[in-house]
């Protein structure tokens, strides 16, 4: 199995600005147990967050989470989700994925890390991760008689596939 999520943990935080013009999806890959937030922030943009397990195949009484509001603390387990963004008010956003929970705790933490950050320019701090800026073609080998499944987050207006292609790969062709 191969995966490219968005990495989400107590040091590393997810946002990005985009067009929200119908329901999207956005693969997540929680490695540490907390409370994490999902807020909306855009001018006259409103927006419902859902997230639940990734699941392959529902439980026959499998029931998803209700919707809830920009900055909603979820309790999360380490696994793979998929955050579903639906919007009450079209427009412009920036969604962002972090750790939440006790603020002064975080903000105290962030404080820290910030002044370590200047005493020691090498310390690790809280990171944002973006858009992916780069082609990727991994090596991955496939056999015939095996069955595959690609899994691909949902953003309107964009058309997304994989096309396979025999290694070395060709950048001339279409």
């Amino acid at each position: 199995m191969d995966s490219q999520t968005v990495e989400i943990n107590s040091r590393n935080r997810w946002e990005r600005r985009f067009n929200l013009l119908d329901e999207l999806t956005l693969f997540l890959h929680i490695t540490e147990v907390g409370s994490y937030s999902v807020t909306a922030q855009g001018e006259g943009v409103k927006a419902e967050m859902l997230i639940e397990p990734f699941l392959t195949s529902r439980p026959d009484n499998y029931r998803a989470p209700p919707y809830q509001p920009s900055g909603h603390p979820w309790r999360l387990d380490p696994g793979y989700y998929i955050l579903k963004v639906r919007p009450e008010l079209k427009g412009i956003v920036t969604l962002s994925i972090a750790a939440s929970g006790e603020a002064d705790q975080k903000n105290s933490e962030r404080f820290n890390q910030l002044l370590n950050n200047l005493i020691n320019p090498t310390a690790k701090t809280t990171t944002a991760n973006g858009v992916m800026a780069a082609n990727r073609y991994p090596r991955i080998p496939l056999q015939r008689s095996n069955a595959y499944t690609l899994y691909l987050n949902q953003q309107p207006g964009v058309r997304s596939g994989m096309v396979l292609r025999p290694l070395p790969i060709d950048l001339s062709q279409p």
